[in-house]
């Protein structure tokens, strides 16, 4: 019964220094740092301002993603110039 608790209190242990490590970590992501910092301005919005802020963050984080697929893409340096000089 004593090794059971033991065994336990061990896993618990554990489990704090997981939990404890990944806030560590998090407090060192600098997006994270960056979207807690406007917490409190977002808690001034209405509801409806907070939807429509919401919906602007997921249109540029798409369009963001968008272009680094088009990047990543393997576009050519033709392709490129193309865009640059917008050629059609």
């Amino acid at each position: 019964m004593l090794e059971i608790k033991r065994r336990k209190l061990s896993l618990m242990e554990k489990r704090l220094e997981s939990e404890s490590d990944g806030a560590n970590s998090l407090n060192k992501d600098e997006d994270y740092l960056f979207i807690k910092s406007i917490l409190p301005y977002m808690k001034k919005l209405t509801e409806v301002q907070k939807l429509q802020l919401r919906g602007k963050i997921n249109d540029w984080l798409m369009e963001a993603m968008k272009q680094n697929e088009r990047s990543v893409s393997g576009s050519t340096s033709v392709d490129c110039m193309k865009r640059e000089s917008n050629w059609d």
